[in-house]
């Protein structure tokens, strides 16, 4: 087995050689990637009988062009053992050594082989299998167009468009077969330019054509301004703007030199006597322009003198002077005046006074002179009244007032309650307002003024007063007394600004009360105020008349009825003994006393200040004397006393 990979590396070493391939190491890892030539492992047992194979391309020439896609020429092989594949010529082709896929790099000739070897189990008869490969050059795709159009002072050139390859190389020439312009030429002027053109790139067909550039003549016109002109004798010298829409030069003639004289370079016309004459321009076609008319022209016409006539009118403000128009005319000029147009049949210039806008029409004459005809206005204006207008300002007096307007002699005043309709001869006002009272001042001649002033009428302030009440609670009912104008009207409140009561609201028990008061009445200031009621607590007064009471133990309770109240103060009762007496603080039995022991007894009535009293002395007392039975007797009989 070893004796036959060596016979297989040999041919692979060969071929190398004779196909001059600068490494062989691709096509012998195709052939023997599979064995371990340092293998020393006995081989297995060869069969009795290979079998024969062999190995062919599809086809034995491929055309192909530069630039198409690779492609694989398939290979039948009816062994199995593995293929190799070479190119001769690798600047033309590459091929993929174990796929047989093939790259185009270049246009020319190559060789494309495949290598086998004999195998455990087959025979190659032939053991290399070979196609030529022909690449030819690609074909570019490209367009070129000219340009054709009318001279518009723009240079213009063809237009190469490279579709594909994306770099290939332009060159342009004048001549046919010379290409030595990066940039294709370019014209300006009118004529029919030919310009060639040569796209070149390795691997592709050069490709050279030609286009043309064609500019037509600019179609052109002259014209003057106007095809006529009038002129006076001694006007001054002009030009007749001439239009000219190409470069021709012009050039300027008269057909009367008599009556006009030109620049024949600038057109400028000098007048030299009365009478027409044609002014004409000529000009010729240029490389770039052709006139279809090469002549124009137009008639002078000189007339004679015209006098020179102003007139001037008036315009000022009425000031009782009469006014006309002013007519200034050469000397020798006879001048009539009129009032109404075409009419001239006054001697004598019209005058006016008052104010309007006349019209005065004038007609001048002079031998040698064309008439001159016209007006002028006089305008006179209002003149400005002074007027002036002084309000009213007073307090309400029951009396008519007014504003006072101030006019010249001979105005006529108006008076109104708005701007728009001042027609009444006085107005005035009497309560209290403020009134606007517009006016006009009108006269003839001047321009009527307008203004306003205004009655202020103050309310009258009247004359009020509020008076209060102070007292010791008496159980009456109270309040104030607030005096005013007769025909005022009075409200009462009980908080500042809230008047609702037509009286006086009234207190009877004791505190400090604010009574608020509001006066009106029309035509007057509203007046308000308050006033206090102030009732002031009365003096309470309790006392026992009998301040001194002996009882016997086991006497019935009793009240004494000795005590005495002023006020409504609570009364509290105590005992300063229970164990002699008790007091009761409970209706209907209050200040009631029960005897309870033999002993003494001070009873206190206690009494707290109330809303309307108060009290000095709280307190009010007793004493009670209890004495005890003994044996019937009276234990303070024959000086025995009982307590010791």
């Amino acid at each position: 087995m070893k004796q036959k990979i060596n016979q297989l590396f040999l041919v692979a070493a060969l071929l190398c050689g004779a196909m001059s391939l600068g490494s062989c190491q691709g096509l012998i890892d195709a052939i023997f990637g599979d064995f371990d030539l340092s293998s020393s492992t006995t081989p297995p047992t060869t069969p009795t009988t290979k079998k024969t194979a062999t190995i062919s391309f599809a086809t034995t020439t491929v055309g192909k062009t530069f630039g198409d896609d690779p492609f694989i020429n398939p290979l039948t092989n009816t062994g199995d053992s593995k293929v190799a594949y070479l190119s001769s010529n690798t600047a033309v082709a590459t091929v993929n050594a174990a796929t047989g896929q093939v790259t185009i790099v270049g246009n020319g000739t190559t060789t494309i082989t495949a290598i086998v070897a004999d195998t455990d189990n087959y025979t190659y008869a032939t053991k290399t299998a070979q196609y030529t490969l022909g690449v030819g050059t690609a074909t570019m795709t490209i367009s070129a167009s000219g340009y054709s159009g009318t001279y518009d002072g723009e240079a213009h050139s063809i237009t190469v468009t490279v579709i594909s390859p994306a770099d290939a190389t332009v060159k342009y020439g004048t001549t046919e077969g010379t290409y030595d312009l990066d940039a294709s030429p370019t014209y300006t002027n009118a004529g029919t330019y030919t310009v060639y053109y040569q796209v070149s790139k390795p691997d592709y067909t050069i490709v050279t054509g030609s286009a043309n550039v064609t500019i037509e003549k600019k179609a052109a016109a002259i014209h003057f301004t106007t095809a006529s002109v009038g002129k006076t004798f001694g006007d001054a010298a002009f030009t007749n703007a001439l239009t000219n829409t190409g470069n021709g030069t012009v050039t300027y003639s008269s057909d009367n030199t008599a009556v006009a004289e030109i620049n024949a370079t600038t057109g400028e016309v000098t007048i030299k006597g009365n009478g027409e004459a044609t002014i004409k321009a000529t000009v010729a076609d240029t490389d770039n322009y052709t006139y279809e008319t090469k002549t124009a022209t137009y008639t002078l016409g000189v007339g004679t003198a015209t006098m020179t006539v102003t007139a001037t009118g008036y315009t000022g403000t009425y000031d009782g002077s009469a006014h006309s128009i002013t007519v200034n005319a050469p000397t020798g000029a006879t001048i009539k005046y009129g009032t109404s147009a075409d009419t001239y049949n006054l001697d004598t210039n019209p005058t006016y006074t008052n104010v309007g806008t006349y019209t005065v029409y004038y007609q001048v004459k002079k031998d040698g002179y064309n008439t001159v005809t016209g007006s002028a206005q006089i305008v006179i204006n209002k003149a400005t009244m002074t007027a002036s207008a002084e309000g009213y300002n007073g307090t309400y007096d029951g009396q008519a007032h007014s504003i006072n307007v101030t006019a010249p002699s001979g105005a006529t005043v108006k008076y109104g309650t708005s701007a728009s309709n001042c027609t009444q001869t006085s107005l005035a006002y009497t309560d209290a307002g403020t009134y606007t009272i517009f006016y006009e001042v009108t006269k003839d001649n001047y321009t009527p003024v307008t203004g306003s002033a205004d009655v202020k009428i103050a309310k009258a302030t009247m004359t009020v007063t509020a008076t209060g009440y102070t007292g010791t609670y008496d159980g009456s009912a109270h309040g104030i007394t607030v005096n005013a104008p007769t025909g005022a009207t009075i409200k009462y409140g009980t908080t500042a600004g809230s008047y609702t009561q037509t009286s006086s609201p009234t207190y009877t028990n004791a505190n400090t009360y604010t009574v608020y008061y509001e006066v009106t009445k029309d035509n007057y200031t509203t007046v308000t105020g308050s006033a206090d009621v102030k009732i002031a607590k009365a003096a309470g007064e309790i006392k026992y008349t009998q301040t001194s009471i002996e009882k016997n133990y086991g006497d019935v309770a009793f009240i004494n009825d000795t005590f005495s109240i002023i006020g409504d103060g609570v009364v509290t009762y105590t005992s300063s003994d229970t164990s002699v007496a008790s007091v009761s603080n409970v209706s209907p039995n209050k200040g009631q006393v029960s005897i309870l022991g033999a002993g003494i007894a001070t009873i206190t009535a206690t009494v707290t200040d109330s809303e309307n009293y108060t009290y000095a002395v709280k307190t009010a007392e007793y004493t009670i004397v209890v004495k005890p039975q003994v044996d019937g007797r009276d234990p303070f009989d024959a000086g025995t006393d009982p307590f010791n």
